[in-house]
């Protein structure tokens, strides 16, 4: 089992971030109606570019099946806050989901 250096965990946080300003800007897209919101697009392109720079440069010291997991935990986390902050309902279904998300994470982590 390979350890990520604790100083990368900022880099886990940024590509989780960009992945998920990328999703916030989808959302703007997605209800804008006919019309793309430029802004929208622009969350999209600047999260997804963030996302590749540092994903990148983590692939580089990890493995790709584990920092996959780390990834997708963060951008769970950070993308279910937005949908709280927004306003959307967290069903007991969607909290169980997340639930199993962190689970895998603690199983593969150990």
């Amino acid at each position: 089992m390979y350890a990520l250096p604790s100083h990368h965990l900022v880099f886990l946080v940024l590509v989780g971030a960009g992945y998920a300003l990328a999703t916030v800007g989808m959302k703007l897209v997605a209800s804008s109606g006919a019309m793309p919101s430029s802004f929208g697009l622009c969350l999209i392109v600047a999260g997804l570019l963030a996302a590749i720079i540092f994903e990148i440069i983590l692939l580089r010291q990890a493995p790709v099946s584990q920092l996959y997991l780390i990834v997708i935990a963060v951008e769970t986390a950070i993308v279910l806050s937005f949908a709280c902050l927004i306003g959307e309902q967290i069903t007991p279904r969607l909290a169980l989901g997340m639930g199993f998300i962190f689970v895998g994470l603690a199983t593969v982590a150990h």
